[in-house]
């Protein structure tokens, strides 16, 4: 509901700028403001609808369809797990809300359990869950891809996990 009004209103001030622009257009002694007011309006137009169209790839909820598929480790912070063997740490999300952990230094679940997609608390909108245990993870969206951030320990201790998704 903000967001339209803020739209409305963005758009209100635009319609002062453009047409007042074509008014000095039409003038002789004034066309060069009135250009640079068309312009100006234009470009804030073209910007806003470019952010509509692509801004859905950053800031739009994973449903948890999209997130089922397979997962390997990607990037690994302050944390001592050798790169050559990111590949054999992989985590898969199965549609029926199971997944499949290989056990990964650092992250205390079982290998087998069930998992949920809520998006209540932020950078724990995945939780996973053992029949004893469970913990949570963060779904980082990126650029036509997904990532999965178990943190590690305190949050604020920058201790992270990536797993990023490499097939449905």
């Amino acid at each position: 509901m903000t967001f339209n009004i803020l739209l409305s209103l963005i758009l209100f001030i635009i319609g002062l700028g453009f047409f007042p622009g074509l008014f000095f257009l039409l003038k002789k002694n004034t066309r060069r403001k009135g250009l640079i007011l068309i312009k100006t309006s234009s470009i804030i137009v073209i910007a806003f609808l470019l952010f509509g169209l692509f801004s859905g790839l950053f800031t739009s909820r994973s449903k948890t369809k999209d997130l089922v598929g397979k997962y390997h480790i990607v990037k690994v912070t302050r944390l001592n797990i050798d790169k050559n063997t990111y590949d054999k740490y992989k985590l898969q999300l199965y549609e029926n809300g199971t997944f499949k952990l290989t056990t990964t230094p650092s992250i205390d679940i079982c290998q087998n359990g069930k998992y949920e997609v809520d998006y209540e608390f932020k950078y724990n909108e995945l939780s996973l869950e053992c029949p004893n245990l469970f913990t949570s993870a963060h779904i980082d969206r990126g650029l036509g891809n997904y990532r999965i951030e178990f943190i590690i320990g305190d949050p604020d201790s920058g201790e992270s996990i990536y797993f990023e998704k490499i097939e449905k």
